[in-house]
């Protein structure tokens, strides 16, 4: 923790003992690395999450072993491939991609090198948040006598934080809102389960429309059965 009080700053970091990237083509076996996470305010006063990598990983593609080493931010990183027998560096990422991925990329005429770090991206970001939120999240909800504590954290996309608990044995209570991002949207809903597979929920969705421009309030009503056919 660090920063003022009117803008506080938080890392933590994480070592890698062991792990898996799954390619189209074959499972990367994660050998070492860090993930430094931090979370800081911008100008505008958002929240933005931040996490830089230094990570090794290699697998077997065919007759091939691949050796992967990722550095740099999430959103952007650097990946340097070498391969056993030798490939080029455009050979390596079709390999490890897969003929039809790889097909797609040459079709639309697309730079090898984003899509492959957009892979790397997405495959990363998804390991991040069943390693270091999905724990936190358990820790939290038993702390605070919650039904449910989820952080949404996707390639690209705000950080999110839904809450659920049951305040009657039917009734069940739930909030959800964007940490960072631009958009300020927050859905508060009540669920009443009036019998077995049966329910019947109310929610109100407030969305911040920027500047000047308002908010805007939608309400809905839902109901819900389960039959067995």
């Amino acid at each position: 923790m660090g920063g003022r009080l009117t803008s506080p700053t938080a890392e933590m970091k994480l070592t890698c003992k062991h792990g898996i990237l799954a390619f189209p083509t074959s499972r990367f076996r994660i050998t070492q690395g860090t993930v430094v996470l931090s979370l800081s305010r911008d100008r505008e006063g958002n929240l933005v999450p931040r996490a830089s990598l230094d990570i090794e990983a290699q697998g077997r593609v065919g007759r091939y072993k691949v050796y992967l080493a990722v550095s740099g931010p999430l959103e952007k990183p650097e990946v340097l491939p070498r391969s056993v027998p030798a490939l080029s560096r455009n050979e390596i990422f079709a390999l490890v991609m897969g003929e039809e991925r790889w097909a797609g990329v040459e079709r639309e005429e697309t730079d090898v090198d984003a899509a492959f770090t957009g892979e790397m991206a997405r495959l990363l970001t998804t390991g991040l948040g069943i390693t270091i939120f999905r724990p936190v999240e358990q820790a939290l909800a038993t702390g605070l006598g919650l039904e449910e504590l989820a952080i949404h954290y996707s390639y690209q996309e705000p950080l999110r934080l839904r809450l659920g608990k049951y305040l009657a044995e039917r009734l069940y209570l739930s909030y959800a809102t964007h940490l960072t991002g631009k958009l300020k949207s927050s859905t508060f809903g009540v669920k009443l389960e009036v019998a077995p597979k049966v329910s019947i929920g109310w929610s109100s969705n407030l969305t911040s429309l920027g500047p000047g421009s308002g908010e805007r309030i939608d309400n809905r009503v839902e109901v819900e059965a389960g039959f067995r056919f």
